[in-house]
């Protein structure tokens, strides 16, 4: 829940995914896949949207631990006020280390919105994780988007910040527990107003 939420009219909504793809080995360092989605955008106003994509992407690596990503497509959109296509464009890089490891992408894509409308969305996610000990780990994930309406002159800019650091720790070889904090920033550019909200979550995993 947001703090300031209801201010910047800011509704609960899920979103459903399904994809299917094709790898394919061109050589020992780059491989090319294909795949195709299907989302569904459903807020609590009932103001559905869907989008289908088709997108080919190409993996190079580096190094033995490391690797760049580029994938592109198209992307089909239906919203209440109307159909459009657009453009996706995702480039990711990767590392790893004997105890560590990071990720970065950033991307643009679509999606249907609360209000109806189409929005272009720019993202930058960021991945890090470090092995203290044996049992120990740590992780942090930073998430920012801004999202832009491109169809509904009635929609605002908004901009999106995600803090979610994790600590991890092993119990043994197949459980373990982990304590993590989430923070989350949202403002409208025509607000000088932000949402913010914060969670504490405690996970216990096994794998059998």
């Amino acid at each position: 829940t947001y703090e300031n939420g209801v201010i910047l009219n800011l509704i609960e909504f899920t979103e459903e995914t399904a994809s299917i793809g094709l790898i394919r080995k061109l050589s020992l360092k780059n491989d090319i896949n294909y795949f195709i989605s299907r989302s569904e955008y459903k807020p609590e106003n009932g103001i559905s949207s869907q989008s289908t994509g088709v997108n080919i992407g190409l993996k190079h690596k580096l190094s033995r631990y490391s690797f760049v990503a580029f994938i592109g497509g198209v992307q089909k959109n239906e919203t209440p006020s109307g159909e459009s296509d657009g453009a996706v464009l995702n480039a990711v890089y990767g590392t790893r280390a004997e105890l560590s490891s990071f990720k970065i992408k950033v991307g643009r894509q679509f999606s249907g919105s609360s209000v109806g409308s189409l929005v272009e969305k720019d993202q930058l996610n960021v991945n890090y994780s470090q092995k203290l000990s044996p049992l120990l780990s740590t992780s942090v994930v930073v998430r920012y988007l801004l999202t832009r309406p491109i169809d509904n002159n009635i929609a605002s800019d908004r901009e999106f910040i995600s803090l979610e650091p994790k600590l991890k720790f092993a119990l043994s070889r197949k459980s373990s527990v982990d304590f993590s904090y989430r923070f989350r920033n949202e403002k409208r550019d025509d607000l000088n107003l932000d949402a913010k909200s914060s969670a504490v979550f405690l996970g216990i995993s096994y794998a059998f």
